[in-house]
């Protein structure tokens, strides 16, 4: 791509003038560019510029996966049942589908909420809400649509809680988000020596039902992470959303955060977005510092956000889109 732009674009003072808001001018500028610039700011003694070179790199890093997509993504440059091979189908089809298939086969509608929704997410850690529903997010806090984000355990295992609180509070704030938006739980299991669920679990997870009142809850249904703490989060809340107090009250939608790519069966709408969101997506991730390189991989090396922005673009691709959110609406009418 031709650049339009004029150097002065790339001087160091305005660099650090400006810091994140000039990532958003590098975009479309080609990468030896941008890669020039990063030269010069490995030169510049600043603090604030760290945040803006490590953005700069992530742009030049997304960029060398979408010219070699197959070297640089470790094989998963087509979608698959799941992220890795010997994964099983999600059990949630299986034991609810055994004889059909989910009735969502073809037609992929498209998700959309409004000003008299009341929108309830739960994610099992601080970061699953942005890989897996971060243009809905943006979407709801820009039309003012009421969302809230609830946060099931602390992350705690995988960084220092007061780090990942703040994290999550400056990744939401990228997406039109605000504190007020966040509430930050801790399941009572996630406490216990040997994570068992009880009585207790169950009842926390209604109290936060209660107390927020939605018509539409969204959970996070990739069950396949390697502390089995979306597991626990996913079959608390399937249990709960189940019970009649709640059932015919709420609208129940998966999302899927990084740990299963989900077949076909298995969303029934989309949400597509375009570049300008895709940028929030990283951005927002890249706030989530902790969590760029974890001992709870799994096994694969990639950077959560770019399996999140990769498995993205494929379902744009499948859906003749840019890029592609999807979600599953449970059709009551299979399981009354």
């Amino acid at each position: 791509m031709e650049n339009s732009k004029p150097n002065a674009m790339f001087d160091k003072s305005i660099i650090i003038k400006k810091n994140n808001e000039i990532i958003k001018e590098f975009v479309g500028e080609s990468t030896n560019e941008i890669a020039s610039t990063i030269m010069e700011l490995k030169s510049i003694n600043a603090m604030n510029c760290e945040k803006i070179k490590e953005k700069i790199e992530i742009e030049i890093d997304l960029a060398s996966i979408k010219i070699n997509p197959i070297e640089k993504n470790n094989g998963i440059n087509k979608l698959s049942h799941s992220i890795e091979s010997n994964q099983p189908l999600h059990p949630f089809f299986s034991k609810y589908f055994s004889e059909e298939k989910p009735k969502y086969s073809q037609k992929k509608e498209l998700i959309s909420f409004n000003d008299k929704d009341k929108i309830l997410l739960f994610s099992p850690h601080p970061d699953d809400e942005i890989l897996g529903a971060c243009a809905l997010l943006h979407k709801c806090f820009t039309e003012m649509v009421n969302i809230n984000v609830v946060y099931l355990t602390s992350g705690k295992t995988a960084g220092d809680i007061y780090t990942r609180q703040n994290e999550a509070k400056e990744g939401i704030k990228i997406l039109n988000g605000k504190i007020e938006n966040l509430q930050f739980a801790n399941m009572p299991f996630y406490e216990r020596k040997d994570r068992t669920i009880n009585e207790d679990d169950y009842e926390y997870v209604r109290a936060i039902i209660r107390k927020h009142s939605p018509n539409v809850v969204l959970i996070c249904a990739d069950i396949f992470d390697p502390n089995k703490t979306h597991h626990k989060c996913f079959d608390v809340l399937i249990k709960v959303l189940f019970e009649e107090e709640f059932f015919k009250a709420v609208d129940i939608y998966f999302y899927y955060s990084v740990w299963y790519v989900p077949n076909e069966e298995e969303y029934s709408h989309i949400l597509p977005y375009n570049y300008d969101v895709y940028k929030l997506k990283v951005f927002a991730m890249l706030e989530h510092k902790s969590q760029m390189h974890t001992n709870f991989m799994g096994n694969n090396s990639l950077p959560f956000y770019v399996r999140g922005v990769l498995r993205d673009e494929q379902f744009g691709n499948l859906n003749k889109y840019e890029y592609c959110e999807v979600y599953y609406k449970i059709d009551k009418r299979n399981l009354e």
